[in-house]
């Protein structure tokens, strides 16, 4: 019987390829900008310097990365490090909640009147049926992550 594969069992982004990516920026920071030293990159992300010294490994004993060291340590590592995980499947644009100045109340009000917009069209019938439900759900979801920084939620 014929198989094929349809699925691969990567995903979107291999392991191999995303340890390559994490190791490189790591290498970038101590190494070549001398931003940091191992420890402090370690504490910064809260692991061991014998975990971060297992992911750079080279050779057949390098640690897989789990979700929560790569976030924390993309976290350590920068903005840059954070929009360059995210380019791995093509996003990108990140900026840390409490980068949002008082200067940018303005920017950050014109970016809601979109799905505030969405949001009034469809509930100018007073209410909101199965098809525009979805739209208003993601606008709102939109609204809600721009507004965190001016909430009580961003001091937690």
């Amino acid at each position: 019987m014929l198989q094929r594969k349809t699925v691969t069992t990567d995903g979107l982004v291999s392991d191999d390829r995303f340890q390559a990516w994490l190791s490189s920026q790591i290498h970038r920071v101590l190494h070549v900008e001398r931003a940091m030293t191992r420890d402090e990159l370690a504490n910064a992300a809260g692991i061991t310097t014998a975990v971060l010294d297992a992911i750079r490994r080279s050779d057949g004993g390098r640690r897989k990365v789990g979700a929560g060291v790569a976030l924390s340590l993309c976290y350590a590592l920068g903005d840059g490090a954070v929009n360059g995980m995210l380019a791995q499947i093509g996003y990108g644009g990140a900026a840390r909640i409490d980068d949002v100045e008082e200067g940018d109340i303005r920017s950050l009000l014109a970016d809601v009147l979109p799905g505030l917009s969405v949001i009034g069209d469809a509930a100018r019938d007073g209410r909101i049926d199965h098809i525009e439900q979805p739209l208003t759900q993601k606008a709102a979801d939109d609204i809600i992550a721009r507004l965190i920084p001016l909430s009580s939620l961003h001091k937690h």
